[in-house]
């Protein structure tokens, strides 16, 4: 409903409060070098990048997501994430690297869609079972695959679409009531 234009206004004042709200929360957090301060940081700072690149603050994005991706490395190194954590981190990968080919850098994209791959194959090999993590997988794949695409590499994008497809169905297959798994499944067809 908010996407529709008589909505524009609310739509821009509700992101430019939730960029204030991140904002604070990453002054609030960032001072602290305690473990899951850092992680809640990290966090913060990938839904702000999201947000940021909705409103077309791109650049102010690329840094926000660079910088969360830079904490998560961190933490990871110190094993310290969750597997729900992780999660969130591939997501954010993920949204980082379309952003990435956005501003085309595309070395950079497909080196993040990469690492975004990684960590979701990763996750759905320790809980074959959740079925978002094969979602998480099946986007950053279908990425992966538009990028080759975009660079003409036909033979690796749809080598790439079919391990999409795969990472979709299986979503379905775990979780056959949830709509947006069949949204994902009938998108990576449509590639």
């Amino acid at each position: 409903m908010l996407q529709q234009p008589e909505f524009s206004k609310l739509r821009n004042d509700l992101l430019k409060s939730a960029i204030e709200f991140y904002r604070q929360l990453q002054g609030n957090l960032g001072t602290s070098d305690e473990p899951d301060q850092q992680l809640a940081l990290a966090i913060s700072l990938g839904k702000l990048g999201a947000i940021l690149t909705t409103v077309g603050s791109l650049e102010e994005a690329d840094a926000t997501y660079h910088r969360a991706r830079t904490i998560f490395r961190e933490l990871r190194l110190q094993n310290l994430p969750s597997t729900k954590q992780n999660h969130e981190f591939a997501d954010m990968l993920s949204k980082y690297a379309f952003l990435l080919a956005v501003l085309s850098d595309i070395k950079e994209a497909k080196s993040v869609f990469n690492h975004a791959v990684t960590v979701a194959e990763k996750l759905c090999a320790s809980e074959p079972r959740e079925p978002t993590y094969r979602l998480s997988l099946a986007n950053s794949l279908a990425g992966l695959a538009s990028l080759h695409a975009d660079m003409g590499e036909v033979e690796e994008a749809e080598r790439i679409y079919q391990l999409s497809i795969e990472a979709s169905q299986k979503a379905v297959d775990l979780a056959p009531q949830e709509a947006d798994y069949q949204n994902r499944l009938a998108s990576s067809h449509g590639n």
